[in-house]
């Protein structure tokens, strides 16, 4: 079982959707789970059920109240104590490779600006693997520049 502080460590909200689905993926695997959430298992049928159950337990835990309702008011009857359908109804939640989601990656990224430089590093890197989860391509060289010139002029003669 998992402690209170890693519970709400876990809660996946609004905003930590690709930190939450990492630890998850660990968590889930720990108890097995992981091949049937991800849809890649070959076991047989009432071992996929035992461990799907356990799996929607697992993942329901781990989430806020907002995204306890939008389970609740969008998961279908049969679909209840469904771990891959969950996991399969929250990916799509938030990753989505539409051009939507590419723009609101990307201005999300714009819009970082360097504030420490040990914030500015996690901030760029959390952009960075938001835009790659939704899709959005851009050249390494590309981004490069993009993050150097994020820097403050005070740091030019470094890069």
């Amino acid at each position: 079982m998992l402690s209170n502080n890693l519970i709400s460590r876990l809660l996946l909200t609004s905003d930590n959707f690709f930190t939450w689905v990492s630890i998850m993926e660990s968590e889930i695997d720990i108890i097995g789970a992981l091949d049937l959430t991800l849809g890649t298992d070959q076991q047989s049928r009432e071992i996929q059920e035992t461990l799907n159950c356990k799996a929607y337990d697992l993942i329901i835990q781990c989430l806020n109240e907002e995204n306890i309702s939008f389970v609740s008011s969008m998961l279908s009857e049969d679909n209840k104590q469904n771990g891959q359908a969950l996991w399969n109804m929250l990916k799509e939640k938030y990753i989505s490779n539409e051009i939507s989601s590419q723009a609101l990656a990307f201005t999300k990224f714009s819009q970082v600006k360097f504030t420490t430089t040990l914030d500015f590093i996690q901030e760029i890197r959390a952009m960075v693997s938001k835009m790659r989860l939704v899709g959005f391509k851009l050249e390494e060289s590309a981004l490069s520049i993009m993050v150097l010139r994020k820097l403050p002029s005070e740091l030019d003669s470094f890069v």
